[in-house]
């Protein structure tokens, strides 16, 4: 696992039981403007000789890859994180080498593993102002973020046990235990998961699948690739096959899982009259399968997929 050193700034790679305690952080994307690995670690062997220090030299370089406004989001997360007296932080921009496969898809499949371990996680929220929230004194307003939309950061609202939220100036704005009722409300994710990482195992699949069902993401394979963590599934990335991606993912599924709910899906009315498979297309296809429980019996005959089809 690798670390960003909050004194150094330089990446530090770790192992097993030699990872330290790191405060990770949760953001949105910007397009075309956050920092690699690779440019990160490139910056650094650049800034080192820098008179004026590696902040600044690190900057310079920054600019000049037209990465600024990403490398000072994760600038001002590094010294937030010194603030709260962390030694190391996480990043999944600078933090993880995309540029190799095997270590994309190894970091895909223990992301929730990642935000769970953390000391803390740090939400950025570029997208809203506390003193908005303030004059309107209403921080339902919270939930309109885009951060609430996205895929990837369902598992990064349950997973971690200490989750404290920032707007765009790096204000802080509360926890999730503050807010949690507009966030169940917002998300229809119960406060008892929000609060607790490991009790959405008492939840059915179908249920599970519900709370990423107005989500989006921009890649179609990572809407089946950021449900990983929550469905406690393993599977390899395969960039490329579209929403067979999700197929793979309900198949590994039913191998594990013995979860009748996950047949409980319902098509848009526009596909009606299509020919579909016992499978859904997307998580978007179970946003009515809110409180479906599933109570197993011992007596239940196994099923499995085969090239007949159930």
């Amino acid at each position: 696992m690798r670390l960003i050193n909050v004194k150094t700034y330089e990446i530090e790679e770790f192992f097993g039981s030699d990872i330290p305690n790191y405060v990770a952080l949760s953001h949105t994307w910007l397009p075309q403007e956050e920092p690699s690995f690779q440019d990160w670690a490139n910056a650094y062997r650049s800034a080192k000789t820098c008179p004026d220090g590696i902040v600044a030299g690190m900057r310079v370089v920054m600019i000049d890859l037209n990465k600024i406004l990403g490398y000072e989001k994760i600038h001002n997360f590094i010294c937030e994180s010194q603030n709260l007296d962390g030694t190391y932080c996480w990043a999944d921009t600078v933090c993880i080498d995309k540029s190799s496969s095997a270590e994309l898809s190894e970091s895909i499949n223990s992301m929730y593993k990642i935000y769970k371990n953390c000391e803390r996680c740090l939400v950025y929220l570029q997208d809203i102002e506390v003193e908005v929230l303030l004059e309107n004194d209403d921080f339902s307003l919270l939930v309109q973020s885009r951060w609430f939309a996205r895929g990837w950061t369902l598992q990064e609202l349950i997973a971690p046990e200490h989750l404290v939220f920032y707007d765009r100036e790096w204000t802080y704005i509360g926890s999730k235990e503050r807010y949690k009722a507009y966030f169940q409300e917002a998300t229809g994710i119960p406060s008892e998961v929000l609060l607790n990482a490991n009790s959405w195992r008492a939840y059915s699949v179908a249920e599970r699948m519900s709370w990423a069902s107005k989500r989006t993401t921009t890649r179609e394979e990572d809407m089946a690739y950021c449900l990983l963590g929550i469905l406690d599934i393993n599977m390899p990335l395969l960039y490329g096959e579209g929403e067979k991606a999700f197929q793979r993912l309900q198949e590994e599924i039913i191998k594990k899982y013995d979860d009748d709910s996950i047949f409980a899906w319902s098509c848009p009315q526009s596909s009606r009259s299509t020919y579909r498979s016992i499978l859904a297309r997307s998580p978007s296809e179970f946003a009515n399968s809110k409180g479906i429980s599933f109570f197993g019996s011992k007596n239940s005959e196994p099923y499995m997929m085969t090239n007949k089809g159930l």
